[in-house]
């Protein structure tokens, strides 16, 4: 965990000045009879402390005992802070209950010239000399500087005693957030360590923090502020602010590893007045928490206004007791397995922001959301909701709705849409064919919401009838979206015809349409009119025949059709049999066309399309005709498309694909004829190809992949030897029996597959020949293959060798050790004959082992000495029948951290000896052993046990 930055106390008695003021606090001064005095005393006593401070944050450098009475009050601003959002929080409170019972820059010298401030130079030269070479201390100084044009000023920096403190931050960073303005030190300050926060999430965090409001001051102007310190401060500042935890601590960043165990978290039982929790979004797909992190921690931090939990998948409930949060504005719990919410979430009158972006098991919001008036922003988008819950209309500051799902007769309908007349972003309307009356659609207002920039429009995919087409097309003309909007989506729309809105020319901003799915559709709406549209997509249009005129639409003679479009996408058009491209310029900056599984095409392709680069075709069996004239292209894929009249391509072709195809020799030869710069040519199942066309392919081709070309003579690929990857697969009848691989002095990676006539794997010129770029090998499903050089194979730059179903192959390559020093990660599956490693042992950066159904080798594992491996942190044993037990003692090396075991029917037990001396193991993972009966749980030190997936690996985190 990392801590967020704490702002200057300073900024922080400056706000509490202005909160005490506020009509909530006066309100409660008269409504206790207090006497209005001590609010007259408070202030100017809390002035009278800002006013020392400046002094005071200097001397806590050398004086611990004013360090020590700034954290003392440091922790007292916060507690009256606290205590002030009480009183904000119960002032809301009970205007809640009150509706209800009746209704509801980069230089210094910006803007001006050096010349004209000649007294600044010199200082400026030495404020360059402390930073000490370091650009970016010498631009956050710059940053700090423009703003500040007097010598004074600069002469403090240039003396400040903050560069003589030593830490892990830099002088020049600590400097430029010391003299920042006091509202951006509150923000600079909130941002976490090594963390890329993007610059909306960024001003809802400083929203949910408070550190944007003003007394009486609406939403926009919050967002508005917190965009303008955001840009501000990117000016202004590079660095970061770091800091020890303490008890007292009131900001926390998490970053989640794969199993987050109770270890991890048990010093939060000791801070008991946290505010922010914060969980860093990583790349990690799958993480696991413990199950006591909300009750036996979260929960118990009442001060909590930002929490955050992503990404953890076993989270699948959230405890009623979230009620008493009720300082809460940001709960994010995205890509969590979580269920329900209940409904005691929605007293929590602060929040502002819920974040339920990829919880795949939600399928309802609690039923009284309509009370969360202060919610800002709602994602929803990757949720399983049925419907919204009613009073959704009563949410007028929410500014995001990312998907407003329509029920089947209860909960919101679209006419609520209206009332939200601050939505901006993205908004998708899900289930449309639950909406009755047409008319309705017409109050949503989607005219009016000029902020909107993306929009989807979304029928169900389960309505298999259009009982009335007239309905959803008038349904579809009412939702009509104001012209700002740059991004459309329509899915499963049963109307036979579009209205005009789609495709008019006034939506001179869209950028991107996707139109999926409407299955009951004659025609395609005239879209070759809109003047900004970049990217185009048509699919599932399964009734239409023809894409003529009415696809480009009637616009003056001097337009030109299609003339932003860089992307066009046709798939899945059972029906289609004609293009007619008969529209002079049209797609003229086209640059990637994609036509796929449109079987009954039969032409035609736009003649001539001069900045396509990319063209894909796939199982299109009855396109005749020639490829579009396109001198730019440099990537072609082409699959079950033999009806083509394929002509030479153009010299500028680096990638080309084939499959499925009855191309033969000349043929290829003709098309390649000219492609001097081809880098990569991957060819399968073209059963007619029996050679390469070795004098048209370039010398210089850097990637080849062959697969199940069965005429195709394999011999011939040696001659390519600038290959950097090749990759062999399938049957031949003029299978390689020797594969010589030392005349490829440049290939990284090979893999062989499926090739039953493979035999060996040599040298061409003599033992020890060195392959010094081969960093991959893997060879799979090669029945007779049996050795590879008796001298053994010398790769030192090698790191991965995997060897699977090579079921004759008797030992692997000798001295592994000297000639494949640098190998990490060896794979050995169901290598039967395999019986030992090699006498010299195995390179001793191994990292991960993995060894699966091999039973002599297996047999002889007392030999393996793979406690001699200083590196192995992985192993994994897979398909061993005849174990019984595992691991015999001193098997694995200390050095473990991980250990998988799958697929031991005959398993059934664990041996602790075998597991005692394995001090740095923190992942056991058993899966596959039905028969396991005895495992020393509480023997064993080990974090993470997980056995037959995530059930155990819960328990696991309880109890660790």
């Amino acid at each position: 965990m990392a801590l967020v930055g704490e702002a200057f106390l300073t900024a922080s008695i400056e706000v509490l000045v202005d909160r005490i003021a506020s009509p909530d606090v006066l309100n409660l001064f008269k409504g206790k009879k207090l006497e209005d005095v001590l609010l007259k005393k408070l202030k100017p006593a809390l002035m009278s402390v800002k006013a020392v401070l400046d002094d005071a944050e200097n001397k806590q450098i050398t004086n611990p005992n004013v360090r020590s009475w700034i954290d003392e009050l440091k922790d007292a601003v916060y507690d009256a802070e606290d205590l002030l959002d009480e009183i904000a929080t119960e002032a809301l409170r009970s205007r809640m209950e009150s509706e209800d019972q009746t209704s509801t820059a980069k230089q210094a010298f910006v803007n001006t010239s050096p010349s004209l401030h000649p007294n600044l130079k010199a200082i400026g030269e030495g404020i360059v000399k402390r930073c000490k070479g370091l650009p970016l201390a010498v631009k956050a100084l710059a940053g700090l500087l423009r703003c500040r044009l007097d010598v004074e000023d600069w002469n403090k920096v240039l003396n400040s005693n903050l560069w003589d403190i030593t830490d892990d931050i830099l002088p020049a960073l600590r400097l430029s957030y010391y003299y920042l303005p006091s509202h951006l030190k509150r923000c600079f300050a909130y941002c976490s360590k090594d963390y890329e926060f993007q610059k909306e999430e960024l001003v809802r965090l400083w929203m949910a923090e408070d550190l944007l409001a003003y007394s009486g001051e609406n939403v926009n102007m919050e967002e508005l502020r917190g965009s303008e310190y955001f840009e501000d401060l990117t000016s202004r500042l590079e660095g970061k602010c770091s800091s020890e935890i303490r008890k007292k601590i009131r900001h926390l960043s998490n970053i989640p590893k794969k199993y987050d165990v109770f270890k991890k978290f048990e010093a939060l039982c000791e801070i008991k007045s946290l505010c922010t929790f914060l969980t860093i979004k990583s790349l990690r797909l799958r993480c696991w928490v413990t199950n006591v992190i909300m009750d036996d921690f979260l929960l118990k931090s009442r001060s909590l206004r930002l929490l955050s939990l992503a990404n953890y998948e076993n989270i699948n409930e959230l405890s009623e007791e979230i009620e008493k949060l009720k300082h809460l504005r940001y709960l994010d719990l995205s890509c969590t397995s979580i269920e329900m919410l209940p409904n005691s979430l929605t007293t929590l009158y602060n929040l502002q922001t819920i974040i339920l972006f990829g919880c795949h098991y939600l399928v309802e919001l609690p039923e009284d959301m309509g009370r969360l008036i202060n919610m800002h922003h709602l994602d929803i988008k990757g949720t399983k909701l049925v419907r919204m819950p009613p009073g959704m209309d009563k949410l007028k500051d929410l500014r995001t709705l990312t998907d407003f799902v329509l029920g089947e007769g209860n909960g919101s309908s679209i006419s609520e849409l209206g009332k939200l007349k601050n939505l901006r972003g993205t908004l998708a309307i899900s289930n449309l064919q639950n909406v009755v009356c047409h008319r309705d659609a017409k109050d949503a207002n989607l005219k009016e919401k000029i902020n909107l920039k993306e929009l989807e429009l979304k029928w169900s995919n389960c309505c298999y009838t259009n009982d009335d087409s007239m309905h959803d097309r008038e349904l579809l003309e009412q939702l009509e979206p104001h012209t700002n909007l740059e991004h459309l989506a329509i899915e499963f729309y049963r109307g036979t015809r579009f209205p005009e809105l789609v495709g008019h020319s006034s939506f001179s901003n869209l950028v991107s349409l996707q139109v999926r799915d409407c299955i009951y559709c004659f025609f395609l709406p005239p879209l070759g009119q809109l003047s900004a549209l970049k990217s185009l997509s048509i699919s599932g249009f399964s009734e239409v025949v023809t894409v003529g005129d009415e696809f480009y639409g009637k616009g003056d003679a001097s337009s030109k059709p299609f003339g932003s479009l860089e992307i066009l996408r046709f798939a899945d058009m059972s029906e289609w049999e004609e293009w007619f491209c008969l529209k002079d310029g049209a797609f003229c900056l086209l640059q990637e066309l994609y036509i796929e599984d449109c079987p009954k095409l039969t032409k035609s392709l736009p003649k001539h399309l001069p900045s396509l680069l990319k063209l894909t075709i796939v199982r299109c069996e009855k396109l005749g005709g020639l490829l579009p004239r396109a001198p730019s292209m440099s990537e072609l894929y082409l699959n079950q498309c033999d009806a083509l009249q394929l002509e030479p391509l153009p010299c500028g072709l680096r990638n080309l694909k084939i499959y499925d195809s009855n191309i033969n020799y000349s043929i290829l030869e003709q098309m390649v004829r000219h492609c001097t710069h081809l880098e990569k040519l991957e060819m399968g199942f073209c059963y007619g190809l029996k050679s390469l066309p070795e004098g048209s392919l370039p010398t210089m081709l850097k990637e080849l992949g062959i697969h199940n070309c069965d005429a195709l003579d394999y011999s011939k690929i040696l001659s390519y030897t600038s290959l950097e990857c090749l990759e062999i697969s399938g049957n031949s009848n003029h299978p390689l029996e020797s594969f010589s691989i030392g005349s490829f002095h440049k290939l990284n990676r090979l893999r062989i597959r499926s090739c039953k006539g493979l035999k060996s794997i040599g040298a061409s010129e003599g033992p020890h020949q060195h392959l010094a770029c081969l960093n991959f090998l893997k060879i799979e499903t090669c029945p007779n293959f049996i050795s590879f050089p008796d001298e053994g194979l010398s790769a030192t730059n090698l790191t991965t060798l995997r060897l699977f179903n090579c079921k004759i192959l008797k030992s692997l390559p000798e001295q592994m050790q000297s000639l494949l020093p640098s190998l990490e990660d060896l794979t050995i599956f169901n290598c039967p004959e395999i019986e030992s490693f090699p006498k010299d042992g195995l390179p001793s950066k191994l990292k991960d082992i993995t060894i699966g159904r091999s039973e002599k080798l297996i047999a002889g594992r007392k030999d393996w000495g793979l406690e001699r491996l200083p590196s192995l942190t992985t192993f994994q044993m897979d398909d061993a029948e005849e174990m019984e037990s595992f691991p015999d003692e001193y098997l694995l090396p200390s050095t473990l951290t991980k250990i998988y075991i799958f697929n031991l029917p005959n398993l059934k037990f664990l041996d602790y000896k075998g597991f005692q001396h394995l001090s740095c193991l923190r992942e056991l993972h058993i899966s596959g052993c039905p028969e396991l009966q005895s495992m020393p749980v509480k023997r064993l030190s080990i974090p993470i046990i997980s056995i037959e997936n995530e059930f155990i690996v819960k328990e696991a985190l309880w109890h660790n």
